[in-house]
């Protein structure tokens, strides 16, 4: 089946368009009073329960470097897990609300400062239907000359495109040359067409051939 490409309209368009500018980061003058009020005490310095230490970020969250540990800040504040029924200092309904807001502000500065980066990608080879379809789309012939090509999911994760084991080891690159020798099997050159491929194997052929 042949793929699917996009209007060459809709392509030019995001080509051209203007980037939309991001808003400014959100300030943390208003948050920084609330957390000092209700969470060093538990979170910072000596004491950091379960391991958060926000007293550390006092001076600067640091929201894209500390993503986790803000967004996990914003679930359990959010859900009214923290601060504990037993503690001290409570949140009131309005630092509860600046809290959350800033949190959630920032949070999403970072994730749309960062959108469209996949982060590292992983160099992969094509898989046998890849490969198959762009020797179609080259050829103008389905020749299938990746029938003979190692499964493609050799990691047991049940997909066949996963990068990660789409390596190329010895055996795997000589059935690549042996695959494109049986390619140009199927291929003539000749004066005035050019190169040509067909279905069925053409071989080699010499001036006898070419005379006859």
């Amino acid at each position: 089946m042949p793929r699917k490409r996009l209007p060459r309209v809709f392509l030019l368009s995001a080509l051209l368009a203007p980037a939309i500018p991001l808003a400014a980061e959100p300030a943390y003058e208003a948050a920084r009073p609330v957390l000092q009020e209700t969470c060093f005490e538990c979170h910072g310095g000596k004491k950091t329960k379960g391991g958060v230490d926000l007293k550390k970020l006092e001076s600067e969250p640091n929201v894209a470097a500390e993503f986790e540990l803000w967004s996990k800040v914003q679930e359990v504040v959010r859900k009214g897990e923290m601060p504990p029924d037993d503690a001290k200092n409570q949140l009131s309904a309005p630092q509860r609300n600046t809290l959350l807001s800033w949190v959630d502000a920032s949070l999403d500065f970072v994730a749309r400062a960062n959108a469209g980066d996949p982060g590292p990608v992983t160099l992969r080879r094509l898989t046998k239907a890849e490969y198959d379809y762009t020797i179609r789309d080259l050829t103008g012939v389905d020749l299938r000359a990746a029938s003979e090509f190692a499964p493609d999911g050799g990691g047991g994760e049940g997909f066949s495109n996963l990068g990660d084991v789409l390596f190329i080891n010895p055996q795997q690159l000589d059935k690549y040359f042996s695959a494109a020798r049986k390619i140009v099997d199927n291929a003539t050159i000749l004066p005035g067409s050019g190169v040509k491929f067909y279905p069925q194997r053409i071989g080699t052929r010499g001036p006898v051939q070419f005379k006859s």
